[in-house]
């Protein structure tokens, strides 16, 4: 909750030329909470990064996760959780008739596009100049089969790789809210044993909500 009230405290507030970890752990180091990841976090380099005046240290690590690809969230011990790219396999199963309490699904396509653009520049030097640097574009294909185009903006400068996981970052957003699944289960561990956690992938078999694969 600390991290999610509290404004960034540094001296000048840039930081270029960092990757998001390296951001991360400076930024909520004075906090006393560590910094856990699943995957593979991207670390490329910020070109040119600057925290705005008065902005929560949850709202500037959001905004730089989302342009590497980055999911955000926290632990059971209270630790800022960073989701990078990793294998999607099936862990535990969550079963109707089986270890399925309860549960209800929604799913809907409101939010699902066809293209997720990304549009963006950043500084020109002597080797890269004109539209090269000032009409950057990057595009992630969707799931929706009629027209359907997103077109964002970025918030900083970047890269055409950096501007390429913001829009893979876009599709994984809306695509994965496509399906959402409440499931209620006996007590609070898997099957395999350990608490259920963010950034693994049960499957869900419940003929009654039309289920028969993996979510995470």
């Amino acid at each position: 909750w600390d991290i999610a009230s509290s404004s960034v405290e540094t001296e000048d507030g840039k930081f270029d030329g960092y990757p998001w970890e390296a951001i991360a752990r400076k930024l909520i180091a004075p906090f006393g909470i560590s910094l856990e990841t699943v995957g593979t976090v991207d670390a490329t380099p910020f070109p040119e990064m600057s925290v705005q005046p008065g902005e929560l240290v949850w709202a500037t690590l959001e905004r730089l996760a989302r342009d590497r690809k980055i999911v955000l969230g926290s632990t059971e011990r209270g630790n800022l959780l960073a989701i990078g790219d990793h294998s999607g396999s099936a862990s535990d199963a969550l079963v109707e008739g089986g270890n399925i309490k309860s549960a209800n699904c929604t799913i809907q396509d409101d939010y699902v596009y066809q293209k997720y653009w990304t549009l963006g520049q950043r500084a020109g030097h002597d080797d890269a100049w004109g539209d090269d640097v000032s009409r950057i574009r990057a595009v992630a294909q969707g799931s929706a089969t009629r027209y359907r185009p997103l077109v964002n903006i970025a918030e900083h400068p970047d890269t055409p790789e950096g501007l390429k996981k913001r829009s893979e970052f876009d599709a994984l957003h809306h695509e994965g809210a496509m399906i959402q699944a409440q499931v209620t289960v006996q007590g609070w561990l898997r099957p395999s044993g350990g608490l259920w956690k963010v950034g693994t992938y049960p499957h869900v078999k419940s003929p009654m909500l039309l289920l028969d694969q993996p979510l995470g």
